[in-house]
């Protein structure tokens, strides 16, 4: 799933999980919270080998 769609998804309080090696998810859920446009969500979980 692409950035743009992944963001349209996003709800207040969910928990995030994704791979660790996913920077374009961790930096754009990141920056999600500091946008007045985007849910506030309650934690990423990232996950590897």
């Amino acid at each position: 799933m692409t950035l743009d769609n992944y963001l349209s998804h996003l709800e207040n309080g969910d928990l995030v999980i994704t791979p660790g090696d996913r920077e374009d998810i961790v930096v754009g859920t990141l920056s999600s919270l500091f946008s007045k446009t985007f849910p506030n969500i309650s934690g990423i979980l990232l996950t590897g080998g």
